[in-house]
């Protein structure tokens, strides 16, 4: 398992800050935008780094965003989906709400966060999604099963990105609590402002395949968190040398 000291991590936050600000030049064209979003999302994700750890401000108000996103493209959700969403959101602290997207009037997902979170947890999500929705496609037949299977690999891949978030969590804690707690209030105030009057559904129990879900928990261990920055595979922790 690789370790950076601090001065290879710095050269890795340096990396990062290029891709935020080429994300936001108005003078690149949206393809090379979604390019250096999508390379800053795979480095984020690879070295447990947040925007916290790239730029020191004041104060996050002016970096908090609303984000409204539907990978479904009007079919129903399951209801594992919906697990893995709101496990992801609140890893990052990011609030996540059911509405109706703006522009095309779908249902979708309304998320309140700072900016490069809302960035990690829609990769988080693709990624992990992709992978329990092909697993559970190839193993299983039945949709119940597949459901459950999905249910399953939620449970086990939050559990995984947890103790990988909170490493994270360490990091930015050692550099100013404050910090943290200054992000935690805009995102909430920044939520309460754009969706006032929304309120919490109480969760049913589910009714699961066994077989499936246990097989969904053992498929969780072995998935991948992220994928490779620049065809790299191998896990990449944050030590040595601080």
């Amino acid at each position: 398992m690789e370790e950076l000291n601090s001065k290879e991590m710095q050269e890795v936050i340096a990396r990062c800050a290029k891709f935020a600000a080429m994300a936001e030049q108005e003078d690149v064209s949206p393809h090379e935008a979604e390019i250096a979003k999508r390379m800053l999302a795979e480095t984020l994700a690879k070295y447990s780094l947040s925007q916290m750890n790239i730029i020191n401000r004041e104060t996050y108000s002016q970096d908090v965003d609303v984000s409204f996103t539907n990978p479904y493209g009007g079919q129903q959700r399951k209801r594992w989906e919906d697990y893995l969403m709101s496990g992801i959101c609140k890893l990052f602290e990011v609030h996540p709400v059911t509405t109706l997207d703006p522009s095309s009037g779908e249902t979708c997902y309304g998320l309140v966060g700072f900016k490069d979170d809302l960035l990690l947890v829609e990769y988080y999500y693709k990624f992990l999604r992709r992978q329990i929705h092909q697993t559970g496609k190839i193993k299983f037949t039945r949709q119940k099963e597949r459901d459950s299977h999905g249910i399953g690999a939620v449970q086990v891949l939050i559990s995984r990105l947890q103790v990988v978030i909170a490493r994270r969590n360490e990091i930015v804690a050692e550099t100013s609590t404050a910090l943290v707690i200054k992000k935690h209030n805009a995102v909430g105030a920044e939520f309460t402002k754009h969706f006032p009057s929304t309120r919490k559904v109480r969760r049913t129990r589910d009714n699961v395949d066994r077989g499936a879900y246990l097989q969904g928990r053992a498929d969780g261990q072995s998935m991948s968190l992220n994928k490779g920055v620049n065809g790299g595979t191998g896990r990449v922790t944050i030590g040595g040398g601080r």
